[in-house]
């Protein structure tokens, strides 16, 4: 397992340029290789098959360097220096931008006397990123970019959550979704079609479907980003939010003061921040790590708390639920399915008949119609036919409780129930 990234990046040459070597992948015209024993294609297969998502392969196994920190003696924090101060940060982040190469290395010097330091490892892949902006080395910028964002991901669940790093670890992560998607492409066109392979293609084009998916999250998280930078003042754009701010917050929501001042402003206003950046995160299975972090923070005995926590841990199992279909693990997608099913349904009745304000309390019904419409055919029949009538009931309440501005919720409750009707009318004769 890949755990030590104060290395310089394995294979990867720096300075990057545009005088770099190309690559030799095979171009249109060459003959592919005619088996998956050739060396050089095998290599490329588990390059492409490894989808950046937590758990996939060790690769993406990303650190918690706050945990790391937490575990130091006091003797060896007595020992090290103090930490970099917001100055040199900002310098840094300056520099980062007008002279990548020669700031990287700095930062790589700065690592190894501040080894936990979050920022550091953003900024080292805001870096990277900006050195592979000539190269013209297809490998080289995969590479390169992969290492990028790992570095920043290690930066985010390492209590570097600002809403500047979060939008500087989007910009290089999607952009190394749309090179990586290409690089599976050309291995794909690599492949024969000789008969023997015929279940390594089939892996293969299960592999783009997942990242394709990953790819196709980018718009939501864009949305989110753009909407936080409006609401938020410019001020608190590199403020970093560390668990005591968050537990602050919680505590001040738990004793029924929303309004006291915590970080940003009120109690109230970081807890809605909150919950708008770990959205972001939730859409990202890579960050899944960092998304258990925060949900541990949200007691479940605050009940505006839970139904947030129910709501990001539900979009996140909605990301995993379709890399399982990518993958056509029924078995992993019935598992998600019941968890989303199970966790939502406690969330309900706890609600009780209280109505509905909120787009994240709008989503335990919603979440219920959505494992429906996504699961005909998986479940038996008389199972499914019961999660199709429980997701009725459910549209029906919301349009009852719907009680936000212009009543938002009720047409797209009306429109899954309309659907679910239509669902529930098949399987019933299906099963006649």
């Amino acid at each position: 397992m890949a755990t030590n990234l104060n290395e310089t990046v394995d294979g990867l040459k720096f300075p990057l340029s545009k005088g770099a070597k190309k690559d030799s992948t095979v171009t249109p015209g060459q003959t592919p290789p005619s088996s998956i024993s050739d060396s050089g294609l095998a290599s490329r297969m588990k390059e492409a098959l490894a989808v950046p998502v937590a758990g996939k392969s060790d690769y993406w196994y990303i650190e918690d360097l706050s945990a790391a920190k937490k575990n130091e003696s006091v003797f060896a924090r007595f020992l090290k220096k103090k930490e970099l101060n917001s100055d040199e940060i900002t310098a840094l982040k300056k520099e980062a931008v007008q002279s990548p190469g020669n700031t990287r290395a700095k930062i790589q010097k700065l690592k190894k006397q501040f080894p936990n330091n979050s920022e550091l490892y953003m900024l080292s892949a805001i870096c990277t990123n900006g050195m592979l902006l000539n190269s013209s080395n297809r490998d080289e910028v995969v590479r390169g970019l992969k290492y990028a964002v790992r570095e920043g991901a290690i930066g985010l669940t390492s209590n570097g959550v600002s809403l500047y790093n979060c939008e500087s670890f989007f910009k290089i992560y999607f952009v190394m979704l749309d090179r990586f998607k290409r690089d599976q492409a050309r291995t794909l066109g690599m492949l024969s079609e000789d008969p023997r392979l015929r279940g390594t293609r089939n892996e293969l084009n299960n592999a783009i479907k997942a990242t394709d998916f990953l790819y196709n999250e980018k718009s939501k998280v864009s949305n989110i980003i753009n909407h936080l930078k409006k609401k938020l003042k410019s001020s608190n754009y590199i403020a970093l939010f560390n668990p005591k701010d968050v537990m602050q917050a919680v505590q001040c929501i738990t004793n029924g003061t929303p309004k006291d001042p915590c970080k940003i402003g009120t109690a109230a206003e970081m807890i809605s921040y909150l919950y708008a950046i770990t959205l972001t995160f939730a859409h990202t299975p890579l960050l899944s790590r960092l998304v258990n972090k925060i949900l541990s923070l949200l007691p479940d005995k605050e009940l505006s708390l839970l139904v947030r926590k129910i709501s990001l841990n539900s979009v996140r199992r909605f990301c995993f639920f379709k890399l399982a279909l990518a993958e056509q693990d029924r078995d992993e997608m019935i598992k998600i399915a019941n968890s989303i099913l199970k966790e939502n349904a406690i969330g309900l009745s706890k609600w009780g008949g209280a109505p509905v304000h909120h787009s994240y309390e709008a989503d335990m019904f919603f979440n219920l119609a959505y494992v429906a419409e996504l699961t005909p055919g998986i479940y038996p029949a008389n199972e499914y036919l019961g999660i199709v009538d429980r997701a009725i009931k459910a549209m029906e309440t919301l349009a009852e409780k719907d009680v936000s501005k212009g009543h938002a919720y009720t047409e797209s409750a009306n429109a899954h129930l309309r659907r679910l009707i239509k669902l529930k009318e098949d399987r019933s004769s299906d099963k006649s």
